[in-house]
């Protein structure tokens, strides 16, 4: 969703990005998937606090 020409809601659908910053027995997600999605919310975080 957007507020003028800025991204207000980010929605995924049948994902949660969160299930690979759990602790690895959790959700048994590989490194390299854990590390995608710790990528994958930084790239949020960064856009948030930006402009």
């Amino acid at each position: 969703m957007f507020f003028g020409n800025r991204m207000v809601i980010f929605y995924t659908v049948e994902s949660n990005p969160s299930d690979g910053w759990a602790n690895a027995d959790v959700h048994n997600d590989p490194p390299t998937k854990r590390e995608e999605a710790l990528k994958f919310g930084t790239n949020i975080i960064i856009y948030a606090l930006s402009n």
